[in-house]
């Protein structure tokens, strides 16, 4: 069972105890990691059974897949609501390579297009079921960005209702003063890694993290999982070249990638624009952000997008 509560704010609050069952593998060595790991082939039965898979051979639930989906085993709230209701909705695991030693940044371009178009099919998939109004697919890289298993893998959560900060971000681009804050970031090269025909990617002026970056279509689009396949195509060349980039400067960090995307059911929603963040885990969120929901960057974007462009750029 998982319960919502309400904040002072109005925000929810998901209470979920079985969260805390899940195991935690970053204690042990690299090798008995690799050893009792549950996402490797050959270890399928112990996940649930696959909702979803890329194969290039084999059945369900056996080795031979290239990304493979499966309902998390310690769901943050289950799949149906309760007798008595309480918090259910999607909690999905997307393990994004066989290789228990390959990361996201060392997929080739290729690679991770496969690994996003499940992603966008992931979506897809959540906005079928009507109750269902917010979906979030995001990548916790590292034990000090929350992972608690090394494998490499993504999540999908979905819930039956729009989260405040969003429906705070969707008022905002309704009435374009989202879209006027973003023009001007997107078109100040100083802010710029990387523009493509379709893609842009760059350090936001109103980063909160430091090292924080985006990538986005370069024309108005509000949800990831209907893009084309040339738009993905492009998206996973820039996520490719900012992954290694940020490894290069900043040595491997642990880090944080969203993919935001507008509420999944039509509407007012129609106005915003689906990016993925992405940014290391280079200080911990302290006091003052707690207390007030103000974030301090140490990084200026400016430099961050110098750098970052320096290493694409430096790139075969």
């Amino acid at each position: 069972m998982a319960d919502l509560h309400h904040d002072l704010r109005g925000e929810v609050v998901i209470v979920s105890p079985g969260r805390a069952d899940r195991p935690y593998d970053f204690n042990a060595s690299s090798r008995d990691r690799k050893d009792r790991c549950p996402f490797c082939p050959g270890r399928e039965a112990q996940t649930p059974p696959e909702v979803d898979a890329v194969r290039r051979e084999g059945a369900a639930d056996n080795p031979g897949w290239q990304v493979r989906v499966v309902p998390n085993r310690y769901p943050a709230f289950p799949r149906e609501p309760g007798v008595e209701g309480g918090a259910y909705g999607v909690h999905e695991v997307i393990i994004e390579t066989p290789d228990h030693e390959r990361s996201l940044a060392d997929l080739s371009v290729p690679e991770l297009v496969v690994v996003m178009d499940v992603w966008r099919r992931r979506l897809r998939v959540a906005r079928e079921d009507p109750r269902i109004q917010f979906a979030s697919i995001f990548k916790n890289h590292g034990a000090r960005a929350g992972a608690s298993l090394e494998h490499a893998h993504s999540q999908l959560m979905a819930v039956p209702f729009v989260p405040r900060r969003v429906a705070d971000e969707v008022a905002a681009w309704h009435d374009g003063s989202a879209a006027e804050r973003l023009s001007r970031d997107i078109e100040d090269v100083s802010f710029r890694v990387c523009r493509s025909n379709r893609v842009a990617s760059f350090c936001p002026s109103f980063a909160r993290f430091s090292w924080e970056s985006w990538i986005l279509p370069n024309d108005p689009e509000a949800r990831f999982e209907d893009t084309s396949d040339e738009t993905l195509q492009e998206t996973a060349t820039h996520l490719c070249s900012l992954l290694r980039a940020m490894n290069q400067a900043l040595e491997q960090p642990h880090y944080h990638l969203l993919v935001s995307t507008a509420p999944l059911q039509a509407g007012r929603s129609d106005a915003y624009r689906w990016r993925i963040e992405l940014f290391p885990r280079l200080a911990q969120v302290a006091g003052f952000e707690w207390a007030t929901g103000v974030f301090v960057n140490q990084a200026p974007p400016e430099s961050a997008a110098a750098r970052l462009r320096d290493q694409v750029e430096q790139r075969p």
